[in-house]
């Protein structure tokens, strides 16, 4: 294993992403996110005549069921063409070795989901630092949500965050849950692509991202054994009382123990996999 070979696999992979033109995708969900979630916040905030914090536009749609199941969607489908196995592959794969190649996916796989949670909490901050203010602290706009607008209105940041953390704390973790979630995303397709099943696998996927985020929506017991769950950090806790539902770590460790499995899944299937020619079609 050469960290060199494994680090020129990333970049490579990283720089076609980049440039894909499925990234226009990406612009089509800021603007969907910005009507649903971030301007519709705001002018609650001015409704009630005071500023957000700036981190608060971010944490409503990290804790929003809906964005949970939009976001890693639109990420698979931005990652929906890697890894690439057509054109020079074939030659790139015999200078890197097999067992280089995936570690080069795993690391171009950390930097696309890192780089795509990053654009949306450039997008969320420059909103929430244009009409609110910086400080580790609630703003009134959360805090007062419920008295303002009563029970009818649905709460952008539930109370079930607010009582339990800061918004900074809220924020730095809510970010470790989600750059797990995308890059379990991505492995998953990994694997699927490495065992050439990557049509199937972009369904089962798409699946695996519905049933765990109506599951967590009607707020089952079950939902913890999905992904979706996981990522949302305010259902970790449940109202003033305090109540932990699921502990921070915990959900870290299932992500990460999910992300190391299916590492094992696709390094075992790229070891026994012989590569003649190249394709693009499931067999």
């Amino acid at each position: 294993m050469k960290i060199s070979k494994i680090w020129s696999t990333a970049c490579q992979e990283y720089r076609k992403w980049l440039i894909n033109e499925k990234q226009i995708v990406t612009a089509i969900c800021l603007v969907f996110l910005h009507v649903m979630i971030v301007e519709p916040y705001l002018r609650r905030a001015e409704e009630m005549g005071t500023y957000p914090n700036f981190v608060e536009p971010f944490l409503a749609v990290a804790n929003s069921k809906m964005f949970l199941l939009v976001l890693p969607l639109v990420f698979l489908v931005l990652i929906s063409d890697c890894p690439r196995m057509d054109g020079d592959f074939l030659f790139f794969l015999a200078r890197a070795g097999k067992r280089n190649w995936i570690m080069g996916q795993v690391c171009f796989l950390l930097m696309a989901s890192c780089s795509y949670l990053g654009v949306i909490l450039f997008y969320t901050f420059i909103f929430g630092g244009a009409y609110g203010f910086a400080g580790n602290a609630w703003s009134l706009a959360v805090l007062n949500f419920k008295d303002f607008f009563g029970t009818s209105v649905p709460e952008y940041i539930s109370s079930d965050l607010y009582w339990q953390m800061s918004p900074y704390g809220a924020c730095v973790k809510g970010c470790i849950l989600l750059v797990g979630y995308f890059l379990l995303v991505g492995m998953l397709l990994l694997v699927f692509a490495v065992y050439d099943k990557k049509k199937t696998g972009m369904m089962v996927i798409a699946g695996i991202l519905a049933v765990g985020t109506g599951a967590a929506a009607l707020d089952a017991p079950a939902a913890w054994c999905f992904p979706t769950a996981h990522a949302i950090l305010g259902k970790h806790f449940q109202g003033m009382l305090r109540e932990v539902r699921m502990e921070f770590g915990i959900s870290v460790a299932y992500e990460a123990s999910a992300i190391i499995l299916l590492f094992l899944f696709a390094y075992i299937g790229m070891k026994r996999r012989a590569f003649y020619a190249v394709d693009g079609t499931e067999e």
